[in-house]
């Protein structure tokens, strides 16, 4: 049972569209913004994110897993790449890829907690769900002021 819950954590944790992805797309992007409040912003996020994927990775430890970068399904090991992270440097562009990606990692966490009948799991899924919001929140309202100035 563990092993098969690290192997869908790890999608979470280290996918095309995971935590890991976010921290590398979110630092490639920041090079990117000349808006201070939006840097600051940025930096503060990836502050939450580099916690989340600590967070994780001590989770699948605990579970008997090995927290490697690679999504791990239905036995098959697809290792990290940086094909994931998105290469874009329009900042509009970049908001909305940045929305729509939080919006499905949130829905990722969401199922596993609903498909993991485990309480240490869903408490640090929730954590990171929670803080996605704030994050999913603060990318909305990056894009609405970004828009108002061009």
């Amino acid at each position: 049972m563990n092993k098969d819950v690290t192997y869908l954590l790890s999608h979470i944790y280290s996918s095309n569209e995971s935590v890991l992805t976010n921290i590398l797309q979110y630092q490639y992007q920041l090079f990117f913004l000349d808006n201070k409040e939006m840097q600051k912003k940025m930096r503060e996020i990836l502050r939450l994110e580099f916690k989340h994927l600590e967070e994780l990775g001590f989770l699948i430890k605990r579970l008997g897993g090995l927290p490697i970068y690679a999504d791990i399904q239905y036995g098959i090991v697809e290792f990290w790449n940086s094909n994931a992270v998105y290469y874009d440097t329009d900042v509009s562009t970049i908001l909305e890829v940045n929305i729509e990606g939080k919006k499905k990692e949130i829905s990722n966490c969401k199922m596993l907690m609903y498909t993991v009948k485990s309480d240490e799991v869903t408490k640090v899924l929730q954590n990171i769900v929670d803080e996605d919001y704030q994050i999913l929140r603060w990318f909305m309202k990056l894009k609405s002021n970004y828009s108002c100035l061009e």
